[in-house]
């Protein structure tokens, strides 16, 4: 009888179609072709990247692929040591202890066009004046008040931020109690006075601010 000499499995073969290699969590259970030697190590470097972890962002950026690991893997895997016990409590507590990372002015200049683009669109277009595109217009300007609020300044700027709030609540006011309400009654002509006029001035000072505070 012809001795069968070990069986060497091509370099490209592996996860379930390689016997003897064990996998983890989601990959095992669907045959995924990612070697266990690359989920282990992507799983180790996703816990010790959440326990050296220092700025805020770095932290939060760590804590989502922690998780993301985990889902990939099943979940279970990441929990076989204390080390990853560790890291899991870790992440809960960051996720509520942590504050908020600060807005950026830059960030609500950006978020202020979406809102002149809803309400346009809602001013121009009779079949574009529905729940739908009002709850986009709140949408789109509630994004703006929370940058807003998230804002955060040194003292010698302050009183520019709170000038940048009290223009905002200002807009806000008359969209919600004018602007929104006159173009559903269809007096889009009393509502484009708005819209092109005062509120328009609210938004250009708005901007900027956004620049003088960057």
């Amino acid at each position: 009888m012809a001795k069968i000499g070990r069986r060497r499995w091509p370099a490209n073969i592996s996860g379930a179609d390689a016997p003897g290699r064990r996998q983890t969590g989601f990959a095992r259970q669907q045959g995924s072709a990612c070697p266990l030697s690359t989920v282990d190590q992507a799983q180790e470097t996703a816990i010790t990247d959440v326990e050296e972890a220092r700025s805020v962002v770095a932290i939060q950026r760590a804590t989502l692929r922690f998780f993301e690991l985990a889902m990939i893997s099943g979940g279970i895997d990441m929990l076989h040591s204390a080390k990853g016990w560790r890291s899991l409590v870790l992440c809960l507590s960051l996720a509520l202890a942590l504050p908020a990372v600060a807005a950026t002015t830059a960030e609500v200049r950006a978020a202020i066009g979406p809102v002149r683009d809803s309400l346009m669109t809602m001013l121009k277009n009779p079949d574009k004046r529905g729940p739908d595109q009002q709850a986009l217009v709140k949408t789109s300007a509630d994004k703006v008040s929370n940058l807003i609020r998230d804002v955060n300044v040194t003292p010698d700027k302050k009183a520019k931020l709170d000038e940048m709030k009290k223009i905002w609540t200002e807009f806000n006011r008359v969209r919600e109690t004018q602007v929104v309400p006159l173009i559903v009654a269809g007096n889009t002509a009393e509502a484009e006075k708005l819209v092109t006029g005062e509120q328009k001035e609210r938004l250009m000072a708005v901007i900027k601010l956004c620049d003088e505070l960057k």
